[in-house]
């Protein structure tokens, strides 16, 4: 329920608009590294209170509960749990792009996938300290 609840906030999150009214498939595609995302990298120490540093952290931030929680509850499907992260950001980006006005950016799935990798271990982490105590009970 959690993972489907993180998953939830994802796609609300990145279904909002920038600017209203949006304007269909006007959006611009960036498959280039460093011209997305990652290129405000600078503004998480000079202005971390910009808008900039806040969808910065927010494409790793919101990918971290999705793969934690999707982990948790599925242990036996880590590697799809991941894969699923990775195909959800790839459609959120798509829809940004296509519907959203908003910009597909490859920087942006590699920190949405940032995120899901710390999750994803850190939920793979609890899970088998948890069947390690279940062994030695």
């Amino acid at each position: 329920m959690l993972a489907f609840g993180s998953l939830v906030v994802v796609v609300i999150a990145t279904a909002l608009p920038r600017h209203w009214p949006p304007h269909l498939g006007r959006g611009d595609l960036v498959l280039e590294l460093g011209r997305g995302g990652l290129s405000d990298w600078r503004v998480l120490y000079e202005d971390p209170n910009s808008l900039s540093a806040v969808l910065l952290l927010a494409n790793v931030l919101l990918y971290i509960p999705l793969g934690f929680f999707g982990v948790v509850g599925w242990p036996r499907w880590t590697p799809a749990i991941w894969l699923g992260c990775l195909a959800v950001s790839l459609l959120v980006e798509l829809a940004q792009r296509v519907f959203l006005d908003g910009v597909a950016s490859l920087d942006d799935v590699l920190l949405n996938i940032g995120g899901a990798t710390i999750g994803v271990v850190l939920g793979a982490v609890l899970v088998a300290r948890a069947r390690a105590r279940l062994r030695n009970a």
